[in-house]
């Protein structure tokens, strides 16, 4: 059986870098916000960006804003929308932890076969079988 090289591939030079990964996070936490914001405003009762901001704001210690919302609306902003977008993104995380790892798990495990059929390929030819 003949066996390929394992060979080291190129990037471009334009994807290698710092200032790109950069520009990619930031391109990223920009996407992030927009989904939240979206997850946020629409559902069964859209409840606009500007209330939504005055009612997360006066959530915070220390900080109380005049109450122009409803009691329902800081309810469905609070208790059930920011809730579940915090777990779906959690939920999120630990997948793509997991298809990760197990990624690199796969990878290994060929590495590793790989390089044991190589070895007992050249002990057979050693021995002249």
């Amino acid at each position: 059986m003949t066996t390929r090289p394992l060979t080291k591939k190129t990037i471009p030079a334009y994807l290698s870098g710092r200032k790109t990964r950069i520009v990619c996070l930031l391109g990223l936490v920009v996407v992030l916000l927009f989904v939240i914001a979206i997850a946020t405003i629409f559902g069964s009762v859209d409840v606009p960006l500007g209330t939504i901001s005055r009612i997360i704001v006066n959530a915070l210690p220390f900080v109380h804003l005049d109450q122009t919302w409803t009691d329902g609306l800081a309810t469905i902003v609070l208790d059930i929308r920011l809730p579940r977008i915090i777990m779906a993104g959690l939920v999120g995380a630990a997948l793509a932890r997991l298809l990760s790892a197990g990624h690199a798990l796969g990878s290994c495990s060929r590495v590793c076969y790989h390089r044991s059929r190589e070895i007992s390929d050249r002990l057979t030819t050693d021995r002249g079988h």
